[in-house]
């Protein structure tokens, strides 16, 4: 146990090590510069960000209009640039990206709300993109979702080739990212494309680095750096949810092509290899991500002499406000029933999602059904893969249930976390039952099949 933590103590120096870099680095950015080349790509339309509550796009476009004012507002100094989040909110505005022209650049006129409760990790990159590399504003979010892409791809490819067969379960929720995530919309947003470019990068750096060979406590480090850095870029969109999933499926293909490392606690589950794995592995990416707001809340309270009690209680009450929401019975119901093909969006419309959702449903349920009916028959490999997969399963119902003020009343969160959920299913059904049946049993009536039609006479024997 006190190695466990004290890996994630170690992973925990570099992550603050390249979060405060980023920040620091942006806070030299020409200010001037950055807010004419924004400004000029509004005035041309080239960037256009409507000010309309669209359920497909306004969130979006609701953040992104956040970023830039963020960016532009001017503060560069050192409290700033790591302790706060300043944005202009002009008096009776109804949506953020209203008369955006006149809060870029941080007028001292307009009054001002500090969204420091998240780090805002896409706000430094912005700065450095377009202070720095002298990018246009458009230019970066032309070339997002390629880059967007292309990781998926690279952290596909990579899982492939590393574990061969033993990745298949990985491939219907890269399929979930790429056709049902909205990915489409998402990677073009300049605030929620960063986080989870991170997070595939992550991905395929944990693949390629062999992170997966190496001893349990370097393992351990590495998901505590990864949900630290995560953390940072972090907009509870459904992104982390989407790259803890990933983690935990490319985990258990490592253990299967390599084998289990050695547990560092707790002795009892050394007969459940995966299960402790995931569970490990999760909790590790988690330390990282709470030591990260930890980390956050300790900066306030040094830097901007905010009291503790101050803090706890803007922080406590925006939870308050994602976990209520004003959430009814009707409106769970009609969340539920509108708006589901925004997942999907733009490929098939609303009844192609139902179905696809209600075929999976159906899956879920069989698969509880036979794993109940032949638990006692079950190898311990099976049992163990059942129960590694019940964390991973829980994550999109335990966020619907923890913060429904985010995931219910933004329709685009709730179909996001359904495509993953639903998706999970049959990634289940391709880690447990080729073990049991469907592959070894196939194969085999094959070549009874075979062999029978070369000696004539046997076919009716089988």
């Amino acid at each position: 146990m006190l190695r466990s933590l004290s890996s994630v103590a170690l992973a925990i120096v570099p992550t603050i090590a390249i979060t405060m870099a980023i920040s620091l680095l942006s806070s030299r950015v020409d200010n001037a510069a950055l807010t004419e080349s924004i400004r000029m790509d509004l005035k041309i339309g080239a960037v256009a960000y409507p000010t309309d509550w669209n359920m497909r796009t306004g969130t979006i476009d609701w953040a992104d209009c956040i970023a830039v004012e963020m960016a532009t507002y001017g503060e560069n100094d050192f409290v700033s640039a790591v302790a706060r989040a300043k944005q202009p909110i002009l008096p009776g505005e109804t949506h953020t990206c209203e008369r955006l022209d006149e809060k870029i650049g941080g007028p001292p006129q307009i009054p001002v709300q500090d969204y420091w409760r998240y780090w805002w990790g896409s706000v430094p990159i912005l700065k450095i993109v377009i202070g720095f590399f002298h990018i246009r504003l458009s230019s970066y979010q032309a070339a997002l979702p390629p880059i967007v892409y292309a990781m998926i791809f690279i952290m596909t490819c990579t899982a492939l080739i590393r574990y061969r067969q033993a990745a298949f379960p990985l491939l219907p929720v890269v399929f979930a990212l790429m056709f049902g995530f909205e990915t489409p919309i998402f990677s073009q947003s300049i605030v929620t494309a960063p986080e989870l470019v991170t997070g595939l990068l992550l991905l395929s750096a944990y693949m390629i680095v062999a992170v997966d060979r190496a001893a349990l406590r370097w393992q351990v480090s590495y998901f505590a750096f990864a949900g630290g850095l995560q953390c940072y870029f972090e907009q509870l969109d459904g992104t982390t949810l989407a790259i803890v999933t990933c983690f935990v499926l490319i985990r258990l293909a490592g253990i299967r092509t390599f084998g289990a490392p050695k547990l560092l606690w707790p002795a009892r589950l050394e007969l459940w290899p995966r299960t402790a794995a995931v569970l490990h592995m999760m909790l590790s990416y988690g330390a990282g991500g709470v030591a990260m707001v930890l980390f956050r809340m300790i900066l306030r309270i040094v830097l901007v002499e905010q009291n503790l009690s101050a803090l706890l209680s803007d922080w406590l009450a925006q939870i308050s406000k994602y976990s209520s929401g004003g959430i009814t019975a009707l409106k769970i119901v009609h969340r539920f029933s509108h708006g589901l093909d925004y997942a999907a969006f733009p490929y098939v419309g609303s009844h192609a999602v139902w179905l696809v959702f209600a075929l999976c449903g159906l899956l879920y349920a069989w698969l509880l059904i036979w794993s109940l009916r032949h638990w006692g028959k079950l190898e311990i490999e099976q049992r163990d893969t059942l129960l590694a997969s019940l964390p991973i399963v829980s994550l999109a119902p335990l966020y619907y249930g923890l913060l429904p003020g985010l995931s219910i009343v933004h329709s685009f969160f709730t179909a996001r976390l359904l495509s993953l959920f639903f998706a999970l299913a049959v990634s289940i059904a391709l880690m447990v039952l080729p073990n049991q049946f469907t592959w070894d049993l196939f194969l085999r009536r094959i070549t009874l099949w075979q062999h029978a039609a070369r000696q004539p006479g046997r076919g009716q024997q089988l």
